[in-house]
């Protein structure tokens, strides 16, 4: 459990980030590949899910699915293996969702082929999430991976009314407690209008010419010059709300690295790694045994000890014909979701009839309650529109007109109405048809 929710920790000597003003700011997290840029995102995102606070992750790469193993976000994309495939249409309803229930949402971009889909389920995502939260007003993040190109300076594949929609949710947003995180590896090629919004930068290692003249504008040319040698996981921090600038070592993420870049050993991996890696873990276990024993034996005596339990440790086997081989994961290897399902859902006893039934009742019931939620989003937006309609007609022409808070209930009340004289209806049906029986 952390120490505080309203600040925490992103380095192993102390330095805080204010947890309001990251959820509510404008960042900007930037440095060339390798630097450290990602690692830092990752530390502030584990640090705001170890508070339960929310948030959507807009992964381009598939880089933040590692945090699945940890923590329960609802991770969804194009693809079976994440735990909802979504279209542009059913994005309001899991907006809904995730604002309602404090749910922090990993909406997984790589999944998605077709650009012009990418495109719609982000910007229904972003333009779902700012309309919601003027309504809500409750702190929420949007972390944007890759900003240079869904806020390009010039061109980029993000179209204009998405560039117009983040910068609108820079300028907007804060207001409403709806936040953005961005990052990108050239800052040169992030459009300036997003960039004068931010109230906190972290600016990792940066080399090429055109990056360190952002640099420079905005920090000055010492700071430009600094920037160009700062180690990996070293960043210049600046930020608004204390009005500082800081040079920081961020700590390593504790979760699983998804994105890192493969290597030799992932193409060809030896038989021994395996058990090399177990024994390199159990010779740092035994590092950090005591000089002295607790009946007061010598330090020679202690290191006898420790390297015979690092011997008899490389002898231990079971038999795997016990364990289900499901259970048994590769080692180093990511768990699939069925896994991570069975190892964080599953009961012991299984075989247990009543557990089955159980897990047939929360199923049936989770999938009741998200088609509910979708069917109740289409009936209010149809709702709404007809009332606009009917307002049109009344006045003689179109004219624009943003509804109200109560008129937005009103439109949700005249939603489950519809729903509740549906299910009234059915079941008059069903009445009549027994009786006729």
């Amino acid at each position: 459990m952390p120490d505080s929710i309203e600040k925490f920790p992103v380095s192993d000597s102390g330095f805080t980030f204010p947890a309001e003003d990251v959820l509510t700011g404008r960042g900007f997290i930037t440095g060339k590949s390798g630097s450290g840029k990602s690692n830092t995102a990752s530390v502030i995102v584990e640090e705001l899910l170890d508070r339960n606070l929310p948030l959507l992750i807009v992964d381009t790469d598939g880089e933040y699915t590692g945090l699945t193993d940890t923590y329960d976000l609802l991770h969804v994309g194009r693809d079976s293996d994440c735990d909802v495939e979504i279209t542009s249409d059913d994005v309001t309803p899991l907006v809904s969702y995730g604002l309602e229930d404090r749910v922090p949402i990993l909406l997984d971009l790589s999944t998605y082929v077709d650009e012009e889909e990418l495109e719609s389920v982000l910007y229904e995502a972003i333009k779902a999430l700012f309309d919601a939260e003027s309504e809500h007003r409750i702190p929420f993040l949007i972390l944007l991976e890759e900003a240079h190109e869904f806020l390009p300076q010039h061109g980029g594949k993000g179209g204009s009314d998405l560039k117009t929609l983040l910068i609108r949710v820079a300028k907007r947003g804060r207001k409403r407690g709806l936040g953005i995180c961005a990052l990108s590896q050239r800052p040169a090629s992030v459009d300036k209008d997003y960039i004068t919004q931010c109230n906190w930068f972290i600016w990792h290692r940066l080399t090429w010419e055109n990056d360190t003249a952002v640099v420079g504008r905005i920090l000055g040319d010492d700071s430009a010059e600094t920037i160009q040698s700062l180690a990996d996981g070293e960043a210049i921090v600046q930020t608004d709300w204390d009005e500082s600038i800081e040079r920081v070592q961020f700590r390593r993420k504790h979760t699983a690295d998804a994105g890192s870049t493969p290597s030799l050993e992932d193409l060809h991996p030896s038989p021994q790694d395996g058990t090399d890696r177990t024994t390199d873990s159990t010779t740092a276990a035994t590092k950090t045994t005591p000089s002295t024993g607790s009946d007061g034996e010598s330090s020679s005596e202690a290191e006898s000890d420790s390297r015979s339990v690092q011997a008899d440790s490389t002898q231990v086997s079971f038999d795997e014909s016990t364990v289900p081989s499901s259970t048994v994961p590769t080692h180093g290897a990511k768990p699939s979701l069925e896994q991570r399902r069975e190892r964080r859902d599953t009961p012991l006893d299984t075989a247990d009839p009543i557990w089955e039934i159980g897990g047939i009742i929360v199923y049936l019931y989770d999938s009741l309650v998200w088609y509910h939620l979708a069917i109740l989003s289409t009936i209010e937006t149809k709702v709404a529109e007809t009332v606009e309609r009917v307002d049109d007609l009344a006045v003689g022409r179109r004219r624009a007109r943003k509804p109200g808070t109560y008129e937005r209930y009103a439109y949700r009340l005249g939603a489950v109405l519809v729903i509740g004289l549906a299910y009234a209806f059915a079941l008059l049906a069903l009445l009549l048809v027994i009786r006729a029986g």
